[in-house]
């Protein structure tokens, strides 16, 4: 795996905000010269990245200033500024955007960590599973096969590596096959994307929980196989599921 999907995905621990009337965000964005102020939402938050949530849509790469203000934190009396840069947005609900920054500088984790110790903040529970699974995928109404690498899967969502992009919204099916070699599939939804060197990366989120469940039994089947063949742990690929025609 590259550098840049290593940055883009995010190993830090991720944190939601527990206590949305503990904090005041502000935002502000310069647009052709000039700072203009962004109202929008802190979502959660991690060491190198912030996820925002806003009525205004943004460009990929663009730049904000964000301050965050701790209104019952006597210990946290000075603001905490970074300098975020737009890696990808996706529609919300009611008319709304999530906004993904990368921010700089980084966030010490003792801050983050007394901040979750207060109340403000909540460490995500969804378990990030990270696997090597390439799969047979097809985008809906479509024909035309390719793979799709799944790069780590969660009760939340999950994020694969992929050649070919659609649009935020498109459903795409895997196909993998249980243990009796029949074919099952699972439906996922886009999302957002981000571009990379390799290929798209996709933030998909399962159309149900059995989704979810069909997905991470294959895996820790391919993972106790790959375990069985390579007794000192190697890094062997699993095999790639064909579907049958």
């Amino acid at each position: 795996m590259s550098i840049q999907i290593q940055r883009l995905l995010g190993r830090e621990e991720r944190y939601h905000v527990g206590k949305a009337e503990a904090i005041d965000v502000g935002v502000e964005t310069d647009s052709g010269g000039e700072c203009v102020k962004l109202e929008a939402e802190l979502i959660d938050i991690s060491q190198g990245g912030v996820r925002l949530r806003s009525e205004t849509p943004v460009a990929e790469e663009d730049l904000l200033i964000i301050t965050v203000t701790f209104k019952e934190l006597k210990g946290l009396s000075k603001p905490l500024i970074v300098c975020g840069q737009v890696c990808w947005t996706t529609p919300a609900r009611k008319g709304r955007f999530y906004i993904g920054c990368s921010i700089e500088p980084t966030i010490p984790q003792v801050l983050l960590d007394y901040l979750a110790a207060s109340g403000i903040l909540e460490r995500r529970h969804d378990v990030r599973q990270e696997t090597s699974i390439t799969l047979p995928a097809r985008w809906e109404l479509d024909q035309a096969e390719l793979s799709a690498s799944i790069l780590n899967i969660s009760d939340g969502g999950m994020c694969l590596l992929i050649s070919q992009m659609r649009n935020v919204g498109d459903r795409l099916r895997l196909t993998l096959l249980d243990e009796d070699q029949e074919p099952a599939y699972v439906l996922i939804t886009v999302c957002w994307q981000i571009d990379t060197e390799d290929g798209h990366i996709l933030g998909c989120d399962f159309d149900n929980r059995a989704a979810y469940l069909r997905l991470k039994h294959f895996a820790d089947l391919q993972a106790a196989k790959t375990a069985a063949r390579s007794p000192l742990g190697g890094d062997e690929p699993f095999q790639v599921a064909t579907a049958r025609r």
